[in-house]
């Protein structure tokens, strides 16, 4: 039997522990994500983060919005029907000659196929749609806020549907 007085020689293997602590600190988006530390979250959705675990009834609050730009603690509650999916959200911004001021509009498309609006900045809590049959029953068109003819307006348009210009109080027409 042969021993060698010179055992190979290797490497040594450092080993590090690393524990996860589930996110238990939270949220935290001013440390930059390569040195943020593990224990917290660049970004959380959905998730109570005062026992570090998933609960479920969390999630979103009814949508409401200010009745006036004055004071936005005096809120409405919106009426919006959520079994019509929504598939997309603009921003309709048009200035109001009557009243003289600038005014907003949330738009979006349904799963129907059909636009509705309601006012940002508001009392009227109501939801209203364009039209009462869809215009863009191909799927989701593309929108951009435009000034035709000296007044603002909103510009839908897709490759299968054509193109459709909304202005409030007046009817919507295809271009």
């Amino acid at each position: 039997m042969i021993f060698y007085s010179k055992p190979l020689l290797t490497k040594n293997v450092a080993t590090k522990k690393l524990t996860f602590s589930a996110f238990s600190s939270g949220m935290n988006t001013e440390i930059d994500d390569a040195v943020l530390p593990h224990k917290y979250a660049k970004l959380c959705f959905n998730y109570k983060v005062s026992e570090g675990t998933l609960k479920t009834g969390i999630g979103f609050e009814e949508l409401k919005l200010p009745i006036s730009s004055d004071d936005i603690s005096n809120q409405r509650k919106i009426l919006i029907d959520t079994n019509n999916g929504i598939k997309a959200i603009w921003h309709y911004r048009y200035y109001d000659q009557e009243e003289d001021i600038p005014k907003h509009l949330l738009m979006y498309y349904t799963e129907g196929g059909l636009i509705y609006w309601l006012f940002l900045v508001h009392y009227d809590p109501y939801v209203y749609t364009i039209t009462s049959n869809s215009i863009y029953p191909n799927g989701v068109p593309s929108a951009v806020n435009y000034r035709l003819n000296g007044e603002d307006c909103m510009i839908f348009s897709s490759p299968q549907d054509g193109m459709w210009k909304y202005q409030v109080n007046a009817v919507t027409e295809k271009i």
